[in-house]
């Protein structure tokens, strides 16, 4: 009977070290206005622009566009500012009982 050979390794014994990885700088580009309006849904709000509140619980309120940075638009409803998503604002007209419209609802 064939002697059987036994192989020992050990998992912590690597030719090259592992830890500290390299870092790697990461820069991040901030696309500009019109690139990101393309990416969510091609809308292009503009400052003072009238949004629509599709929520049921919150009907007839309108929000005013202030700002636009990056993907979300900053609107004023009455004495307080409200942070909206570009990608929750619509320009279809078709009912929906969330996010924001740029057509009047009717």
């Amino acid at each position: 009977m064939p002697s059987a050979q036994i192989v020992t390794a050990t998992l912590w014994q690597t030719p090259e070290p592992i830890w500290p990885a390299k870092a790697t700088p990461v820069t991040r580009v901030t696309p500009s206005f019109r690139e990101n309006a393309y990416r969510h849904g091609g809308i292009m709000l503009e400052k003072g622009q009238i949004l629509y509140d599709n929520d049921p619980r919150y009907s007839g309120r309108k929000v005013e566009v202030v700002r636009v940075e990056d993907s979300y638009a900053i609107c004023k409803s009455g004495p307080r500012q409200v942070k909206v998503r570009l990608d929750r604002i619509h320009s279809d007209g078709a009912p929906r009982h969330s996010g924001y419209s740029t057509v009047a609802p009717g």
